[in-house]
């Protein structure tokens, strides 16, 4: 069996760095190994930054890329047998990356710790993005600070993956949010997912903020972008409130105000969620990720994606990735090709 893989073999912006290569495989998977196809793999910001060690970890050269995506089992080793932390997944069954894989492939062999059962009428396009925005969008609405429904929060970054997860699990715990954006024409698809504001960031931020919410400033803020916009953040958040960065899209740092700390007394706390992955037991994120999965095939939570790709288009697939304006995700699928 031949497998298609992307690799990098420099630190450089992608696309340059990166080669598709092409390996034999054995007959079977290695002892305690499955064998599966990738339905669909993501292109996430993590990954672009990855690449360019940037990240919160550098990989070894030559890297295997790729951190999130969904598959089908075609294969167990013959010695493959469950451990309490570890179920083998049925031939057929659907499963998700929840370690670090390598995914940018068509074929893997993977150990049962590498991934998770999802159901199977979980769509190869929703199921590709499960893993990390939909988490990291309800560990920071229900890990950080004590609300209660119809208490506001607030985000910038708010037409991001991550955003549109924010807006929808919120309306889901009862919670309004006001959902910052760097340009007009944004509102009408913000609206549409749950969001009960939509207002551009700028000097006017707070006014509009405290004019939306009656005065009612929000208790969380999640901030993605950091520099001049996270500054802004702060100063909308009520006293004793919390900020929580899990990105740092303008690559400019937070700068904090002494009083922001002294009189606000603002908390602020990062969240990663592959160290949040790491941290948990088998069974919590079996039940998390099967809530999650069961409002993707429902319907009520969804991921805008873009465009799709096959393997062999991983330039093409990298320049609309980078776009500022692209609209939603990129994945690849690599039966395409």
């Amino acid at each position: 069996m031949i497998q298609s893989r992307l690799i990098a073999t420099e630190l450089t912006p992608a696309p340059t760095g990166l080669d598709l290569v092409r390996n034999d495989l054995p007959t079977t998977p290695p002892p305690g190994h499955l064998r599966v196809k990738v339905l669909a793999s993501a292109i996430n910001p993590a990954d672009i930054n990855y690449l360019e060690g940037q990240y919160g970890d550098r990989p070894e050269l030559p890297a295997r890329l790729g951190m999130e995506g969904i598959a089908t089992v075609i294969a167990h080793a013959p010695d493959t047998l469950p451990t309490p932390e570890a179920p083998v997944p049925a031939i057929g069954s659907q499963v998700i990356f929840i370690r670090r894989c390598g995914c940018w492939a068509d074929i893997l062999d993977v150990t049962p710790e590498d991934v998770l059962k999802v159901p199977t009428n979980l769509t190869p396009e929703q199921g590709a993005l499960l893993k990390v925005n939909p988490m990291t969008a309800l560990r920071m609405l229900s890990d950080f600070a004590d609300l209660n429904p119809g208490d506001w929060v607030m985000q910038n970054a708010a037409n991001s993956s991550v955003g549109e997860c924010v807006i929808q699990i919120a309306k889901k715990l009862g919670l309004r949010t006001v959902n910052v954006v760097r340009r007009e024409g944004l509102q009408q698809p913000l609206t549409s997912l749950g969001a009960d504001a939509v207002i551009v960031d700028s000097k006017n931020t707070k006014d509009e903020l405290m004019e939306i919410t009656a005065g009612n400033a929000p208790k969380l803020g999640l901030n993605a972008v950091g520099g001049d916009s996270a500054l802004r953040m702060m100063d909308c958040l009520a006293n004793r409130g919390t900020m929580v960065t899990y990105g740092a899209m303008s690559r400019r740092a937070i700068k904090v105000p002494n009083g922001m700390l002294i009189f606000k007394q603002l908390r602020l706390e990062g969240f990663w969620v592959t160290k949040w992955i790491a941290a948990q037991k088998r069974a919590r994120l079996e039940t998390d990720y099967a809530s999650l999965a069961q409002w993707m095939t429902d319907g009520s939570l969804r991921t805008t994606v873009s465009q799709t790709f096959p393997l062999s288009a991983y330039e093409q697939a990298f320049t609309n990735a980078k776009q500022d304006r692209r609209g939603g995700k990129v994945l690849f699928i690599p039966s395409a090709g």
